[in-house]
């Protein structure tokens, strides 16, 4: 069973999300990846998990991110003096890290200051994994992997391995009292020093897979056959109890070892209690394989947690009897989108670590839907994932190919990052709802550099268009340019359409009426502007002026054709045919928009989502406040908002859509009628144009879902007639639309049945 996991790091300041409130709830993606956990002395709990490693003050109600990585490390903390990491893969990507000051200042552990890189153990050996990580109060640190314990003496040195009799190292402690103990494969030893001598405990033959001792000196181990076996400080002999047929991977003492409480974890039978010195063992009632125990000690010795593989944490305020489950959710989430169709996908995507969920209306649940890391794919990230109207999923995915047991050359070298074989960037593309993706186009790098040139935004429109922006071609502030691609057939084709001097193309959306919009920054805010589904490309206009170091993150076209572009550090402006850019929402930065109904909008901004009803002029808050990171936002069909953030999760609050007409307030200048109305049978939309461009007529219900589309392509100035055949309509309001890039107008019908 693999119990502690990491390959990569990825540094950022973070801040805890809040409880949601106005009508928003935070909903669970299901995962509880929780694979190692300590508790402090002032209850502190530090979790390492795929997320990263996380900390809570306040009983695991509200949880800060320290550090993220992208799979699972190992954790230990000493208060006030270090935090230390160790990683899957040392030879390679993982290594480990030292903080001071609680996670805010991170450095490679191998004494040399100044980086964020972690240490690559370039003679550690090939495969070796972190299965135990100390610390010690004056900044001292063990780490034991593969065959290997190692230290880290905090003198400005690098980890040195010290020698252990034996091999197979499969469990790292340290007792109060400042002992170290590892467990092996064969038996137990302990170091009453930094681990330059060691001395057999015993146990000889037998694989240790958990250790622990108690305030009296009372050493506890586990084994992998499921036995516990016990030794008071001053007995030379041990005490064989068995606890279950599966492997003790966790031992916790709780309380005075004189009549305290013993807990064991298993690998498949959960979790037991010993009151009695080990002789007999009862269930506690948390199923499943409990990786990793803690308790504070002292004052709160009848306070413990409990970690359970893929089941999330357990929490007990009196010594064990009763526990009681945390809420948890470790996935960083990024991404958020939703088919415009009734009944259509909603797709919540992370960084990658887990790849992406979708939600199962039949079972009211969220599902995972792949593309996340595994063996074949340790370093893959999620890019960005595109709901198109007729229900299809699409996601920009990066893979990278690492060299089995690569190194940096010679011995003690220290490496920044993973010895790459090769990059891929890949559309894959999902036609039953997530259930099941393929991969159809891989994007060339065309720059120097392996990832240069490769496409990082995607958005989707109607009839399987698609559009994609790139990286810039070169190097930041030389020669190249960031590029439009453009797909008419869902992926499985493309050609490129823009060129733009810009470091990336951030952001890009479609509108009505074959409009589309891509944003750009870093050397000014700019929007590009197509009026034939991204085909050709207008000049970059220029949102705000003076502002160089801005960039315009998120888009959206209003029914009525109107443009919204939100700012990274800035104001979000609304620029329409009528009227240039003008500010209309906050000074702080806008993480993400997008478009409901005829002319509704959500933005998210400082920590909260906002509401336009009126094509951008105004907006209101929708209640949810304080949560950090909000880095996307969407709609589905039956009208219920969906937030997601980089630290906080997943968000819902089932809202009411806007009418489906269009606003009053709308720049409409195309006349639209129909008749009969009422009606039971056929009806003849007719559409005055004052000039020619593209449009769309469709249908939409009294929620504002789009049901039929009557028309999409160019037409000439004039009178325009479409038929809609009712007799598949229930009886009640129905609205029909004509948007494009002139204007929008709407009209209601009624069905009578």
């Amino acid at each position: 069973m693999r119990r502690l996991a990491a390959l990569a790091v990825l540094l950022c300041a973070s801040a805890a999300a809040q409880a949601p409130n106005g009508g928003w709830e935070r909903v669970p993606l299901g995962t509880a990846d929780v694979r190692a956990l300590q508790v402090l002395p002032d209850g502190t709990l530090l979790v390492a998990s795929r997320g990263g490693v996380q900390h809570s003050s306040d009983a695991g109600q509200t949880w800060t991110f320290w550090l993220t990585t992208e799979d699972t490390p190992a954790v230990a903390y000493a208060p006030g003096q270090t935090l230390l990491v160790g990683f899957d893969r040392l030879r390679t990507a993982g290594g480990a890290l030292v903080s001071r000051g609680a996670g805010a200042a991170w450095r490679a552990a191998d004494g040399l200051g100044g980086t964020l890189a972690s240490l690559a153990f370039t003679d550690a050996d090939d495969g070796s994994r972190t299965v135990g990580l100390v610390a010690a109060p004056d900044g001292q640190g063990w780490l034991a992997a593969g065959n290997d314990v190692w230290h880290y003496a905090n003198t400005g040195g690098a980890w040195t391995r010290v020698e252990l009799p034996v091999d197979a190292v499969l469990t790292l402690a340290r007792s109060d009292a400042g002992r170290l103990l590892a467990g092996t494969a064969d038996g137990l030893f302990a170091s009453e020093g930094a681990g330059e001598a060691w001395v057999r405990l015993g146990l000889g033959g037998v694989a240790i897979t958990a250790v622990a001792e108690d305030l009296n000196g009372t050493v506890w181990a586990g084994t992998a056959s499921g036995a516990v076996y016990r030794r008071g400080a001053r007995s030379p002999s041990w005490h064989r109890s068995t606890v279950a047929s599966s492997a003790v991977l966790a031992l916790q003492a709780i309380g005075d070892a004189a009549g305290g409480v013993v807990l064991a974890g298993t690998s498949r039978h959960g979790l037991f209690r010993s009151t009695d010195g080990g002789a007999s063992w009862t269930e506690t009632g948390v199923e499943g394989a409990v990786v990793a125990l803690g308790s504070p000690g002292g004052a709160r010795a009848d306070e413990a947690w409990a970690a359970v593989e893929g089941d999330g944490l357990r929490h007990s305020t009196d010594g064990g009897r009763s526990w009681a489950a945390v809420r948890w959710n470790d996935v960083r989430t990024r991404h958020v989108e939703a088919s415009g169709a009734p009944g259509g996908a909603i797709v919540v995507g992370d960084d990658g670590a887990y790849g992406l969920f979708v939600y199962d209306r039949a079972a009211r649940a969220w599902q995972r839907s792949g593309l996340g890391r595994d063996a074949e794919h340790p370093f893959r990230t999620l890019d960005d994932v595109a709901a198109s109207p007729d229900g299809r999923l699409f996601a920009l995915v990066t893979e990278v190919d690492v060299a089995a047991g690569a190194s940096a050359a010679g011995v003690g070298a220290r490496t920044t990052r993973p010895p790459v074989l090769a990059r891929r960037n890949v559309l894959y593309r999902s036609a039953d709802g997530g259930a099941s993706w393929r991969a159809v186009h891989a994007f060339p790098s065309r720059g120097a550099y392996p990832n240069e040139g490769f496409a990082r935004v995607l958005a989707a429109g109607d009839g399987g268009m698609l559009l994609a922006g790139t990286d810039r071609d070169g190097a930041y502030g030389g020669p190249g340019a960031a590029r439009v691609y453009r797909s008419a057939d869902a992926g499985d084709t493309w050609v490129q359409t823009a060129a733009v001097d810009a470091d990336r193309v951030l952001t890009l959306a479609f509108g009505p009426g074959g409009t589309a919009i891509a944003g750009t920054g870093f050397g000014g805010p700019t929007v590009l502007r197509s009026r034939d589904s991204g085909r050709t490309w207008s000049a970059p206009d220029t949102v705000a002026t003076g502002a160089s170091l801005q960039a315009v993150v998120a888009l959206a076209v209003t029914g009525g054709g109107a443009v919204v572009a939100g700012l990274n550090a800035g104001p979000a402006y609304r620029s329409s045919s009528t009227r240039p850019w003008v500010p209309v929402l906050g000074d702080r930065g806008v993480e993400a928009l997008t478009r409901f109904g005829a002319d509704g909008l959500l933005a998210t901004s400082s920590g909260d989502v906002y509401r336009s009803d009126d094509g951008g002029r105004s907006w209101a808050s929708t209640g949810l406040g304080g949560v950090a990171y909000l880095e996307g936002v969407a709609v589905d069909a039956d009208g219920t908002f969906y937030a997601v953030s980089n630290q906080g999760g997943l968000f819902q609050k089932r809202a009411p859509a806007v009418a489906a007409e269009a606003s009053p307030a709308a720049e409409a200048v195309y006349t639209l009628t129909a008749s009969p109305n009422p009606s039971s049978g056929p009806v003849s939309v007719a559409l005055q144009l004052p000039a020619s461009g593209p449009v769309t007529v469709s249908v939409v219900d009294a929620v504002g879902r789009r049901i039929a589309v009557l028309f999409t392509g160019d037409l000439a100035a004039g009178l325009h007639r479409f038929p809609l055949d009712t007799a598949h309509l229930g009886a009640g309001v129905y609205a029909v639309r004509a948007d494009g890039a002139g204007g929008s107008s709407g009209v209601r019908i009624s069905v009578v049945r």
